[in-house]
């Protein structure tokens, strides 16, 4: 139902399904999952609250980026991203080898992500 409303709102009205009910609370849910995230961050990982932040909104974008917006890709997806920020400290402590490569690693995965589909379509083209 959520997709519908997402995808026309009017549709899905004509359809029985009410816009507004499922859109506050897909908001409603989103928050709460938000909310229970940021509780286990701070009662586990750290106990304390940090005041700048931890980052993760940037990194969940290209998570969700990486996984084609699809959640079951998501789950691999941020594993990948969480072995690639775990071997960052252990590759910076054990090769000499400066923790900030892995953000370049990242970047270059993000990119190809990124122009991948766009790859696809050009070659995919038939001459004319």
């Amino acid at each position: 139902m959520l997709r519908a409303v997402g995808a026309n709102p009017v549709a899905a009205k004509a359809a029985g399904i009410a816009p507004e009910r499922n859109a506050l609370a897909a908001v409603a849910l989103s928050g709460a999952l938000a909310g229970f995230g940021g509780a286990m961050e701070i009662a586990g990982a750290t106990k304390q609250l940090g005041l700048g932040g931890f980052g993760y909104g940037y990194t969940a974008i290209a998570v969700a980026l990486l996984a084609g917006l699809n959640p079951l890709g998501v789950v691999p997806a941020a594993l990948l991203f969480g072995m690639l920020s775990a071997g960052g400290g252990a590759m910076e402590r054990n090769a000499n080898v400066p923790a900030v490569t892995i953000s370049v690693v990242v970047g270059v995965v993000i990119f190809v992500v990124a122009a991948l589909p766009r790859l696809q379509l050009k070659s995919t083209a038939s001459p004319a």
